[in-house]
């Protein structure tokens, strides 16, 4: 009799057991998506303020973007500069104001590594109203590095680009 009241006990405990791993497996992905969600809410809130160094720091040691073209800087330094150079105070007249918008279509983890698409509007106040200026989509490989997730790779793509007169 005492054996089988063990075995219940052993068969009962076991789902709960493994329940509790499915639950913490499952709050681990989801601050992992919520973490990676806010590493796209920097990247926008960086390029806003042209602050390109924090932008550069939100790449792994060897992350690339890619424009146009499927070419671009790899690693943070060389990410800076051509930040600086492309869209740096002058470089594209006004942009004062000016911001973006994001949003998660997908987000996929898998441990250390994730993929992800962002769509993004990158709009411009005028007379009171705002005006989309482009849209467009992210396809980023990300990776936790230091504890922290960054991008591996970002490939920007511009669904929707302006006449030189929309500026």
């Amino acid at each position: 009799m005492r054996l089988r009241a063990a075995a219940l006990l052993l068969a009962l405990a076991m789902p709960a057991a493994g329940r509790a791993a499915d639950d913490a497996a499952t709050v681990a992905t989801l601050e992992d998506r919520q973490a990676i969600e806010e590493l796209f809410h920097a990247y926008g809130r960086a390029v806003d303020a042209q602050d390109f160094g924090a932008l550069a720091g939100l790449f792994a040691r060897n992350g690339q973007w890619t424009g146009a073209g499927g070419s671009g800087p790899t690693g943070p330094t060389a990410i800076r500069a051509f930040m600086e150079k492309t869209f740096g105070v002058g470089a594209l007249g006004k942009w004062q104001g000016d911001f973006h918008l994001v949003r998660p279509l997908r987000i996929d983890v898998a441990g250390d590594r994730a993929t992800a698409e962002v769509r993004w509007i990158f709009a411009s106040p005028q007379a009171g109203s705002a005006q989309m200026i482009y849209a467009g989509h992210y396809h980023d490989m990300l990776v936790r590095e230091d504890g922290r997730w960054r991008f591996a790779r970002r490939v920007v793509t511009a669904d929707i680009s302006p006449g030189p007169a929309a500026r």
